[in-house]
């Protein structure tokens, strides 16, 4: 069997890349609804809604960096059964190895 450390690496660092840019998105998109309410909103609903974007920012954020800590302590084990059961999908597919980089 071919050396599966690379493989695990390369997952673990897409699911850190996508945490990040989810967070982004959340942050985007509560300052993007934070701003339409300018045309709107009392100064007094405003103010709310910032404070709950922001307990709701750092509520997923720290969601978030708990799962990357969980997953980054246990990535092997969590990563090799994803790639195992990955590959025995392609080979029950009749789908080639991927190839190694």
């Amino acid at each position: 069997m071919h050396d599966i450390e690379p493989r695990i690496e390369r997952f673990y660092r897409r699911d850190q890349w996508i945490a990040v840019l989810l967070v982004l998105a959340l942050v985007a998109t509560l300052c993007r609804v934070w701003w339409a309410t300018e045309f709107f909103a009392s100064r007094t609903v405003r103010a709310l809604l910032a404070g709950a974007g922001a307990l709701l920012i750092a509520f997923n954020g720290s969601s978030i960096w708990a799962l990357l800590k969980h997953n980054r302590e246990d990535k092997t084990f969590i990563y090799t059964l994803d790639i195992k059961h990955l590959d025995e999908h392609r080979v029950a597919r009749g789908m080639r190895q991927p190839k190694e980089r």
